[in-house]
């Protein structure tokens, strides 16, 4: 385990549910949305292990425990190994927090915009964000401030474009919830995942794209670019084009065999891009290479 944190409280209430031969706990607080709550979390963590697993490989514990807590403002939950803390501040306030993606969602089109988004379909990109770093960070590490890309980036991947543009019954249900289920719908994930194609090919044929390094550590990102959209959204991107660029087969043998070879161990950029290369190393994969990694900071 690479680091250890701890939990405490007495108002918990405990539920649990077997997945893949795992037992998964969830620790959360009673009250009027406490139901909806366990209810969806618990289907979220569901539905990511079955699609990760499938996707990258087997989760390396017998089990995992979900706490609910008040993690503050932006702060959607935190990862450990074995031990994924989500915020439940909608749930356990009288909140009027606005959702500002829906806002920004409304203004483009994106994902967002062709399936909506609430506090209860944020409830699942939190679990499942911090569910998708027992795959990327407590089994395959990394120098998490020279290269926040490689956990953040991948496992924000794995939270907008695995499990958030596949259909699920946790996603299905949190449209339930907010009582935006003709957003959900299959025909609309289909319309999400050709519209993230199109912009990933887009990027590829637009020769004159400027750089937009995510391989850098946390005290430099690029000019203009915070942290974390350097290593959350670039990151993400960056798979997304490399995705959409070699073939959904060959990146995700890809992805399997990265996840394999340095199970347990530390990975950096370098290592990553090898085993890329090793499934896909025509033109158009290096140019994305190009544009997203900065050769001063490889190792």
């Amino acid at each position: 385990m690479r680091d250890l944190a701890i939990v405490t409280s007495n108002k918990f209430k405990i539920d649990h549910i077997y997945t893949n031969g795992i037992r998964v706990n969830n620790y959360y607080f009673s009250g009027k949305n406490s139901k909806n709550y366990n209810k969806l979390a618990l289907l979220t963590a569901k539905d990511s292990f079955n699609i990760f697993t499938k996707k990258i490989g087997p989760y390396p514990y017998k089990e995992l425990d979900m706490t609910e807590g008040l993690l503050g403002k932006d702060t959607g939950g935190m990862e450990y190994p074995g031990l994924v803390m989500i915020d439940g501040s909608n749930f356990v306030k009288n909140s009027t927090k606005k959702h500002s993606k829906a806002k920004k969602a409304a203004k483009k089109k994106t994902t967002e915009s062709i399936l909506g988004t609430s506090k209860y379909s944020d409830l699942t990109e939190d679990a499942s964000h911090e569910i998708g770093h027992q795959w990327f960070y407590a089994t395959v590490g990394n120098d998490e401030y020279m290269e926040p890309w490689l956990d953040e980036g991948l496992t924000s991947f794995l939270e907008n474009n695995v499990y958030g543009l596949t259909y699920t019954k946790s996603k299905a249900l949190a449209a339930k919830l907010e009582h935006s289920s003709k957003y959900y719908t299959r025909k609309n994930i289909t319309k999400a995942n050709k519209l993230v194609a199109e912009l990933a090919k887009k990027f590829i044929h637009d020769q004159k794209q400027k750089a937009y390094f995510i391989n850098r550590p946390v005290n430099n990102p690029p000019k203009g670019v915070d942290t974390d959209e350097m290593a959350y959204e670039g990151g993400s991107s960056f798979s997304v084009i490399l995705m959409e660029t070699m073939g959904k087969k060959k990146f995700f043998n890809a992805l399997r065999e990265y996840y394999e070879t340095y199970r347990f161990k530390q990975a950096t950029t370098q290592d990553f891009l090898n085993i890329i290369h090793k499934y896909d190393n025509s033109e158009k994969v290096n140019y994305a290479i190009k544009k997203f990694i900065d050769p001063n900071y490889l190792k």
